[in-house]
């Protein structure tokens, strides 16, 4: 992971940083395990490489009892599916540059271009989504950092008993809940969501060459199947975590009350929090 060092090392200052390192981190795994799998042999690679000789020669030998037992002919109609199958599990099997320009770009870029025009965003909804997040808990820390002076000016005036008394459920304590949930049900699905998706796009060259037979086409089916609901996540979390921020950030401006942290506003933090982890509960379902 030497080119994703840099971008690990500032994972920790936001939620924007991480989503960059977790995208990176995740194509160099994905890289590595389809070099390991059918990469090139010369360059320690293409353990699968025997695996798959064995079932192109099953393909051709399945194929030509076919053409013996009358079962199949010569013919345009009946080549060019077979070949045009072939070709393509050839290709995205054993180039990492075909595979990483179609298969990865579809499954990671298209939904950001999608949530990108459905949000009316120039450049990465993602990352946009990512740095507004960073804003709005900025705000929220900033607000934190003020009521915590006022609160240590209460206790030296003599004047903190009524707050010792309030109990946990206190308004800051309340807040950062929501902020925890709110910070769960948004970077918490994108870095999940995208985590998975690089397993399964690492683990997808087998599942391409069992596209190859009729009998396993289904798990192929399947894994596609997968890698399409896993790349959708994304894209429902970026849209369902704006509207929430959009109700979230003129609470989060009235955090700040006369007496430190508004306990209306710390609730209706908490309650739109715990309405988008649920909805991204129902999404992940």
């Amino acid at each position: 992971m030497s080119t994703c060092e840099q971008l690990v090392a500032g994972a920790s200052l936001g939620a924007a940083p991480a989503l960059r390192a977790v995208d990176c981190m995740a194509n160099e795994a994905a890289a590595g395990a389809f070099g390991r799998l059918f990469g090139s042999s010369a360059n320690g690679g293409g353990a699968m490489l025997p695996a798959l000789t064995i079932v192109l020669t099953l393909y051709i030998a399945f194929f030509a009892i076919s053409l013996l037992t009358g079962r199949s002919r010569i013919g345009i109609s009946a080549l060019t599916p077979r070949m045009m199958t072939l070709g393509l599990v050839l290709t995205f099997a054993t180039s990492w540059a075909a595979y990483q320009g179609v298969v990865w770009t579809l499954a990671t870029g298209a939904p950001d271009q999608i949530a990108g025009v459905l949000m009316g965003a120039k450049g990465s909804a993602t990352q946009l989504f990512a740095d507004r997040i960073d804003m709005v808990f900025a705000a929220i820390a900033e607000v934190s950092g003020a009521a915590g002076g006022a609160q240590a000016g209460a206790e030296a005036g003599g004047q903190a008993a009524g707050q010792a008394a309030s109990g946990s459920f206190t308004p800051g304590n309340l807040m950062w809940l929501g902020a925890l949930l709110l910070l769960l049900g948004t970077v918490g699905v994108l870095v999940t969501a995208r985590i998975a998706l690089a397993v399964l796009l690492a683990v997808g060259p087998v599942f391409v060459v069992l596209a190859l037979f009729p009998g396993t086409r289904g798990l192929f089916a399947g894994w596609l199947r997968a890698v399409v609901l896993t790349a959708l996540t994304p894209l429902f979390a970026v849209l369902g975590g704006s509207f929430m921020l959009e109700l979230a950030v003129p609470v989060v401006a009235g955090l700040r009350g006369e007496a430190g942290i508004d306990g209306r506003a710390a609730m209706a933090l908490f309650m739109i929090a715990a309405v988008h982890v649920a909805l991204m509960a129902m999404v992940l379902k």
